[in-house]
């Protein structure tokens, strides 16, 4: 009776482990994530089972494959920048799955950068950011960064004091926060902090037109925001609020603007260029007085007439001779992107007359 009933309890065991075996069994999943709007692969989407720290990354053309050992079911978790996370129920191993990824036009799940290493999504986040994407920031030329956020969010504030290209721009984002200060706000590029001091060009020596107290002079200083290249900006983000200080401390008093420069993606090599071209001239004329004879001889005496009729008696516009040409302006970029999943590169220039 005893060997009976062990050889019928070993019989139990091997039916159960086989029945557990049949549900708990391998599962094997591959497929292609696309874009929901153009259907072209999405290179570096991440594909995370739900629950566990298993997960994959797509390759070159958007392909995947992942195999889940001792698991019956399994809910996929696919995220990919600038589109919606997309879950995906697997009951058995599946080949050529396609996964559509939608844009995410509120951005709800785009990572926002709320200090020097930090980020947090938007749904997520706590205070209010502007941010601008590439598209949104130069849909039109500018001379400068600066001046390709003008009118771009609610509490700019952008000023052009001189004629030189990225020179005498000023951005107000919280108001006038002191009179003889610095009310320009804190840039951070990449995680660094950088001086957006005025260089002087040194036109003004004779003159010396700073010694009057201007901080503005006739020199046309040029921001050193200015030197980076619209072209290059993935994106843009303003910090107006109160956060901004707690964040970067006294120096963000003004606001803060972060700059995200663009960076290699995984994928197949892609070559941009871009060509502008334009015109510039003079939009209103102050207007000066023309002379005659007699008004000539009467406001600067002899000297007056005799000039006059050197000139054989014609008027002659300065403000014609010195800003009635038109410009010739062109803008040419050009910047190469691409690698691996593990390598990436970018390289940009631009040419600008």
């Amino acid at each position: 009776m005893k060997t009976l009933v062990r050889i019928g309890g070993l019989v139990a065991m091997m039916v159960g482990f086989l029945l557990s075996s049949a549900f708990a069994q391998e599962l094997v999943i591959s497929g292609t994530v696309i874009s929901d709007e153009t259907g072209e692969p999405l290179p570096g989407a991440e594909i995370v089972v739900k629950g566990s720290n298993l997960g994959t990354a797509t390759d070159l053309d958007g392909k995947f494959e992942l195999r889940l050992a001792d698991m019956s079911k399994a809910v996929l978790e696919i995220t990919f920048v600038g589109y919606k996370t997309q879950t995906v129920k697997i009951s058995s191993s599946q080949q050529n799955l396609i996964i559509r990824m939608p844009e995410d036009i509120l951005k709800g799940s785009e990572e926002i950068v709320t200090g020097l290493a930090t980020s947090v999504k938007r749904e997520n986040l706590a205070n209010a950011v502007a941010t601008l994407s590439a598209e949104e920031l130069l849909p039109a030329p500018a001379q400068s960064m600066e001046s390709a956020l003008s009118g771009k969010f609610a509490g700019i504030s952008v000023s052009q004091n001189t004629g030189a290209p990225g020179g005498g721009i000023n951005v107000n984002l919280r108001g006038v926060s002191t009179i003889e200060g610095n009310n320009s706000p804190l840039y951070v590029v990449d995680g660094v902090i950088v001086s957006n001091a005025s260089t002087q060009s040194g036109i003004d020596l004779v003159t010396k037109a700073a010694g009057a107290g201007s901080n503005r002079p006739q020199g046309q200083p040029v921001n050193r925001i200015a030197d980076i290249n619209p072209a290059d900006i993935e994106n843009v983000e303003v910090l107006k609020g109160a956060s901004a200080a707690a964040i970067y401390g006294s120096k963000a008093s003004n606001g803060v603007i972060i700059i995200t420069t663009r960076r290699g993606r995984p994928g197949r090599t892609r070559i941009d260029v871009t060509q502008q071209v334009g015109f510039n001239s003079i939009l209103k004329k102050i207007g000066t007085r023309k002379f005659t004879a007699e008004t000539a001889e009467e406001r600067f005496g002899p000297e007056g007439r005799a000039l006059f009729e050197q000139n054989g008696g014609k008027f002659i516009d300065q403000e014609d001779v010195m800003y009635g040409e038109k410009g010739f302006l062109a803008l040419t970029t050009l910047s190469i992107r691409g690698g691996t999943p593990k390598t990436t590169f970018y390289v940009s220039g631009a040419l600008q007359d």
